[in-house]
């Protein structure tokens, strides 16, 4: 090889994990902004990430308040939902809630030609790492030096976290650290 030095430097730096922030960056596409109209009218906000596809349907994950009104109204939330770079929104179904853990889950046909990164779990979460997400106010924000965040504590079947770049319209958003989606 004539630049060996030069093949080692770029092996290590393909090789190295990404940060927390890089890999929000990657996986923008796996992110979907969420808008629903609940029972009494009034419109919310957020995001959802995919889960896994089936049968050419996509399942996502967003939080349970985005999409459903606290029981106070009999009738289905019209919901929509449109990915990264796409134009159009799309109708999506919730298939499923649940109030305690504040999670649904929705449905959505796939559409043609998503490119999305199926391996994205960033398993193991654990105090003093770096966090990040993507989603905010409608836009695929991803936070930035001092914006990104950190996990305080695991405990009770729950991550806690101080990131202060969160801002209404973030719920649903994954939250990420340097291995995928916590």
């Amino acid at each position: 090889m004539k630049y060996p030095l030069v093949s080692f430097i770029l092996y290590l730096l393909v090789s190295l994990p990404l940060s927390a922030q890089d890999l929000a960056e990657t996986l923008r596409s796996n992110v979907a902004a969420v808008e629903a109209t609940l029972a009494d009218g009034s419109p919310q906000y957020g995001f959802a990430f995919i889960t896994g596809v089936r049968n050419g349907k996509l399942y996502l994950a967003t939080a349970r308040h985005v999409v459903e009104d606290g029981g106070y109204g009999n009738s289905e939330p019209e919901v929509r939902v449109q990915f990264y770079q796409e134009l159009d929104w799309q109708g999506a179904r919730v298939i499923r809630s649940n109030r305690d853990f504040d999670i649904a889950v929705l449905e959505v046909a796939l559409p043609p030609g998503l490119q999305w990164e199926p391996v994205c779990l960033g398993l193991a979460p654990g105090r003093g790492q770096t966090v990040s997400f993507v989603g905010r106010n409608g836009q695929w924000y991803v936070p930035v030096g001092p914006a990104l965040g950190a996990i305080n504590a695991v405990r009770d079947d729950r991550i806690y976290a101080d990131i202060n770049s969160i801002q209404p319209g973030t719920s649903g958003a994954p939250l990420l650290n340097e291995d995928g989606i916590i």
